[in-house]
């Protein structure tokens, strides 16, 4: 997983970047859910059945909330939309 990272730029992992890998490794943003206004629900890795409403400069998470700081799903979000970028879904042929 390391590797996708440092195709990034990035040589080091910190907690928050090792969160948003393993959000986005799991699956769990393939059928992302799109709310209005450019916000996303991004399921809690911690609570079952949980999520965070997460935008480009804020997330319900108290990470985001307590610390003033870009979370995990943030992150997370951001890699998710960089990966789909470079790989678009071919449009159906009729």
């Amino acid at each position: 997983m390391s590797e996708v990272w440092q195709n990034l730029g990035m040589t080091r992992l910190d907690v928050r970047s090792r969160g948003a890998l393993d959000i986005v490794s799991s699956g769990q943003l393939t059928n992302r859910c799109k709310l209005p206004n450019g916000l996303e629900l991004v399921p809690s890795q911690a609570v079952e059945g949980a999520f965070y409403v997460v935008g480009a400069d804020s997330c319900t998470c108290p990470d985001a909330r307590y610390r003033n700081a870009t979370c995990k799903h943030q992150l997370a979000v951001r890699l998710q939309d960089i990966l789909d970028a470079a790989n678009p879904e071919k449009e159906p042929e009729f």
